[in-house]
């Protein structure tokens, strides 16, 4: 008797020990826990607050554009007593032992709910926590403080009037009037068999899955039998009725293809059991006005998808079709592989030969249309070369940092797509759809800034409010994040936005950057405040005279904002093609932008001025007589372009030159007769010659090539050297075909000259 005193004593001891350690767990549990009093306010049979579906309104509050709930069907909150046969039938499927006293199940207290208190519970006062033991502890404890405080007939009705029948049926009423077209007080067993099993799962509804519906009806019908609350003569009859459903009434919206977006982005955000449970009003981004505006523009809204994006905030105002759905791309993402270029050190001045693999068969026509010889970039990327772009891509560098740049901007194209990024073809391998193409699109219009953080794609959502005015997301405030450099940005929207190229559509008092893929039916408008982005299918042609009242309309009101210049940028006056420094045979120059530190330090070497025989047509060389010699300019065209410059009829500089005579008249003139025309020299060179018997006055001067542009002045003098040494040349360092020149005067200041022509051997 001692030992069990002491005994219970010690156990005593140890419990109040462990109620006070438990205490800290026992008040994290409970903090911030809703009271359960809350059931009642919700479901208030008068003026319950989830009486109301959820609204979505435009971004002004002012047009309800949609009512998530069957056209035609408001909510109504029945008592269980009043649907007897869609009782029994949601406990059976439910909760067979509901009517059962439910004593707390210490040894299920972190299981996941499986009562229909819990699930009450769970999905009204704490749906918004995270999953977890934690929650499912809290879940336990507050159903069975709601059984307790309310009754079990009163969570019976509660449960009943608060769950998801599927298609925005809200409650047993809302459900009865969808698929029935009658009060959940009418229902007969076999109609209440059917809804108890679409409460189990909303999406095999008799709308969706009606085969599935009904195979499940049975089963609760069966149930139902088997647990005696319907005899062998009510399952018999039930099972043999012929359901009647009601025709569909789905939630009418005034801008469908937008409130498609938005409820998916509201579903991600708060879940759809959230969303279907209503009580909520929804902000979103939509300019109501602009979308009519746009619907009454676009004159085949069936074929063209379309959006127009506040860019400076990553917020979509507008949409019509299909804007979610991929399409092929083809040469849409264009400007990202030439701003990869730039960021590489390319400019958009600098040269490149549009030329391809051609020979002396193909057809001028074809090709003059499909190659274009020496172009810019900037010409390349505003007339969309697609030979130039996958030439660009072919760089291992540009290619990598191009797949960097979509991954940046979350749009994981390649292993999203499970594509492997092998080749430049891939780019042109690519889908996209019209909201994925805003979303890149609206980073150029920013100067490289991005919204930071989800969705993917422009937001269509700017706040929620739900019951009492609680707040369930507010986003009105925009955090940014710099995806590429504004100088990088800059140099893209500047050949998006050159008239030169776009002078027939930019003519908005905005200033305004374009692409487009007439291949794929892409069409891209954007300013430093909106993006407009279309796709029309191929049979039903867009006009792109529209994209001007679409583009202003899109505008009305907005301060005219230009594109901002970045510090790192400088410009300077360049030839054209080349992106050289210009010279004064420059046939075209323009003022170009350049990275600080890329400006241009060479003069135009592209076209050249060169020296020929008029007479035959061949390369001058210091031995053709002036009054034959003619400066002519030439384009001076790389081996691989010479096909492509013959097909454009572009003449070619001739590689011949004029024959040289070496007949030497020592006695009538003077003459260089060492080194012999033609031979190999290095070294010190030995010039020896004679001079003509009437000179008073000699030099002798070296220079490159056959006809040099400029002579080097070795040796001079009034009377020949008795040697006949006219000079010594030292020509180490030295490379090359070199002339030489001896020039005499007579006492009249008549003048004669000599040539001979080397050849410098480099010393190994």
């Amino acid at each position: 008797m001692q030992f069990r005193v002491i005994a219970l004593g010690i156990l005593g001891v140890v419990a109040a020990v462990f109620a006070v350690a438990a205490l800290p767990l026992y008040f994290s549990l409970i903090a911030g826990l809703p009271a359960v009093e809350q059931l009642a306010e919700l479901l208030d049979p008068t003026n319950g607050e989830l009486l109301q579906s959820t609204r979505i309104y435009d971004r002004n509050g002012e047009n309800l554009i949609l009512t998530l709930a069957p056209e035609g069907i408001e909510r109504h909150f029945e008592a269980a007593a009043n649907m007897p046969w869609l009782a029994k039938a949601y406990v059976v499927s439910h909760q067979p032992n509901f009517w059962q006293e439910n004593p707390l199940n210490w040894d299920e207290l972190t299981s996941p709910p499986n009562t229909i208190a819990e699930y009450l519970v769970t999905r009204l006062l704490l749906s918004s926590q995270p999953e977890g033991w934690v929650k499912n502890l809290r879940t336990s404890l507050m159903a069975a403080q709601a059984l307790d405080r309310y009754g079990p007939e009163q969570i019976l009705t509660w449960a009943l009037n608060s769950t998801d029948f599927g298609h925005w049926t809200f409650g047993a009423e809302s459900a009865a009037q969808l698929y029935f077209g009658k009060p959940a007080s009418e229902l007969t067993l076999a109609e209440s068999a059917l809804l108890a099993a679409v409460a189990q799962a909303p999406a095999l509804n008799p709308i969706d899955a009606p085969e599935l519906a009904i195979r499940f009806q049975r089963l609760v019908l069966t149930a139902m039998r088997e647990q005696g609350l319907i005899s062998e003569a009510e399952f018999t009859a039930a099972v043999s009725e012929q359901l009647v459903f009601s025709p569909v009434r789905e939630p009418v919206s005034r801008v469908p293809d937008f409130t498609d977006l938005a409820i998916q982005q509201l579903e991600t955000e708060l879940g759809h059991e959230r969303v279907a449970r209503g009580g909520l009003d929804v902000i979103t981004t939509l300019d109501y006005a602009l979308q009519q505006e746009v619907a009454d523009l676009i004159p085949n809204p069936g074929k063209t998808s379309l959006v127009i994006v506040d860019s400076a905030n990553g917020r979509l105002l507008a949409s019509l079709g299909d804007v979610s759905s991929d399409h092929k791309s083809e040469n849409l993402l264009s400007p990202f592989s030439y701003l990869s270029a730039f960021a590489q050190g390319l400019s958009p001045s600098s040269l490149v030969w549009d030329v391809g693999e051609m020979n002396d068969n193909h057809s001028p026509g074809t090709v003059l249309s499909a190659f274009h010889g020496p172009v810019t970039l900037r010409r390349a990327l505003a007339n969309q070369y697609v030979n130039i772009e996958m030439s660009l891509l072919e760089d291992a560098g540009i290619s990598r940092y191009t797949i960097d740049l979509m991954q940046a901007l979350g749009l994981d194209i390649f292993s999203a797509r499970g594509m492997v990024f092998q080749s430049s073809a891939a780019l042109q391998e690519l889908d996209l759809s019209v909201l994925e193409a805003s979303k890149a699109y609206s980073v150029f219009s920013q100067n490289g800034l991005g919204v930071n953080g989800p969705p993917s794609t422009p937001n269509t959502l700017l706040f929620a409010a739900g019951p009492n005015g609680s707040v369930e997301f507010d986003f009105t405030h925009v955090m940014w994040q710099s995806i590429i450099s504004p100088d990088l940005v800059f140099l893209v929207n500047d050949i998006l936005s050159d008239k030169t190229f776009f002078k027939t559509i930019n003519t908005t008092r905005q200033p305004a950057a374009f692409f487009s893929d007439p291949s794929q039916q892409w069409l891209v408008a954007y300013s430093p405040k909106r993006v407009v982005v279309s796709w029309t299918e191929k049979e039903s042609k867009f006009d792109s005279t529209l994209w001007l009242s679409l583009f202003e309309a899109a505008h009305r009101g907005l301060p005219v904002k230009d594109w901002e210049i970045p510090a790192g940028l400088t410009s300077t006056i360049v030839c054209v093609p080349s992106g050289q420094l210009p010279d004064d045979d420059c046939p075209e120059t323009r003022r170009e932008w350049f990275l600080h530190g890329a400006e241009p330090t060479e003069t135009d070497s592209l076209y050249q001025r060169i020296a020929i025989n008029r007479l035959n047509g061949k390369l001058a060389t210091v031995f053709t007589p002036e009054e034959f010699v003619e400066d002519r300019v030439y384009l001076m065209v790389p081996p691989e372009a010479e096909v492509w410059a013959k097909i454009a009829g572009i003449p070619l500089p001739p590689r011949d030159y004029d024959p040289v005579s070496i007949f030497v008249d020592e006695e009538s003139g003077p003459a260089i007769t060492e080194p012999a025309p033609f031979t190999s020299v290095e070294g010190i060179v030995e010039i020896i010659g004679s001079l003509g018997p009437d000179t008073a006055a000699y030099d002798v001067q070296v220079g490159q090539g056959l006809r040099p542009g400029e002579w080097l002045l070795i040796a001079e003098g009034e009377t020949a050297p008795s040697s006949g040494e006219l000079a010594e040349w030292n020509s180490d360092g030295l490379s090359g075909v070199w002339a030489m020149q001896l020039q005499t005067w007579d006492v009249e200041g008549g003048i004669t000259r000599a040539y001979t022509i080397v050849t410098i051997e480099t010393a190994n």
